[in-house]
């Protein structure tokens, strides 16, 4: 059978703000800085797909993750369309901390105006508050919601949730064992029409305006062991939200040599591919024929489904 795995993490990035000798308040005085600083914890975390240890923390750093701040004097609600964005950087480390170079340091505005901030990766093009993106298969896609840290003297220390945004698939192959009982070294899966581009709100995270398709995009080549055992598992393919369908184009040298067409139904009870997820999907090469089936691992447990296509 196929089988589909996904896994998901989420980064949660805790942010302090003191003065670096701890002075908060200066007795009502603007010319003392305080700045603001960010440190991180992993907690469901849902590059290549970014993955977390059972600690939660990050497995390798992170690092170019892309900050915008808005300063304003209100809570909320924040007009993330406004031009006036300061953009930053930083690096949250395996041991969960967040580091800025001395360009990207950010202190609080003077006038005691509230700091909002809203984090992502990897970074794009701003353009009247949502971020040009590009994926290309590889590229995971993280985004926690705005937070207000507060001002220089009442500084907050709320969290930033990092969620994945994309859905990870993962292919492993085998043959049937019986039309096919040898080797098969030459297995060539690419996904038809997978779409590149795609615009992200700062406000909330909302995905949109998906298009450039292409179908170049799959896992290395991949080999069959003889037997019928089923290889290890490639690599994580990074595609598009919520898709009712996944369409591959396999071809191997005991296919035809356009190569067959597999379809495979998405697997939630919302007929789809969802966010955060992580599919394993195990390809059964037979004779001219191939068979699937899938199942959800990984980033978050979801509903396992099957399929057939000839």
């Amino acid at each position: 059978m196929k089988k589909l795995m996904i896994s998901i993490f989420t980064i949660a990035a805790m942010v302090s703000c003191t003065s670096e000798n701890e002075i908060i308040d200066n007795g009502g005085k603007n010319d003392e800085k305080v700045e603001i600083k960010l440190n991180a914890g992993i907690n469901v975390i849902t590059k290549a797909a970014i993955e977390s240890g059972a600690d939660k923390l990050p497995s390798a750093a992170i690092p170019n993750v892309q900050f915008q701040r808005i300063d304003a004097a209100a809570d909320a609600p924040i007009d993330w369309t406004n031009t006036e964005l300061t953009s930053f950087t930083g690096t949250i480390g395996t041991d969960g901390s967040i580091t800025t170079n001395s360009a990207n340091k950010q202190y609080y505005d003077s006038n005691d105006n509230k700091a909002h901030i809203v984090g992502y990766f990897p970074s794009g093009t701003v353009t009247n508050g949502v971020v040009s993106m590009t994926i290309d298969g590889t590229n995971d896609v993280i985004y926690a919601q705005p937070i207000n840290k507060g001002n220089r003297t009442t500084p907050t220390t709320e969290a930033f949730a990092f969620n994945h945004k994309l859905t990870q698939f993962k292919f492993v192959v085998k043959t049937d064992n019986a039309s096919i009982t040898t080797e098969i070294n030459d297995i060539d899966i690419t996904i038809k029409n997978a779409n590149t581009t795609f615009s992200m709100a700062l406000k909330d995270g909302e995905l949109s305006g998906w298009g450039n398709p292409k179908s170049d995009i799959g896992p290395a080549t991949m080999t069959a062991p003889a037997g019928g055992t089923e290889s290890s598992s490639s690599a994580g393919i990074l595609l598009e939200p919520n898709l009712s369908k996944l369409e591959l184009l396999v071809k191997a040298s005991t296919l035809p040599t356009e190569g067959v067409s597999v379809e495979i139904a998405g697997t939630e009870a919302s007929g789809k591919f969802e966010p955060s997820k992580a599919y394993t999907i195990t390809l059964t090469l037979q004779r001219k024929t191939i068979d699937g089936s899938a199942t959800v691992t990984g980033w978050t447990d979801g509903t396992a489904g099957s399929g057939t296509v000839e």
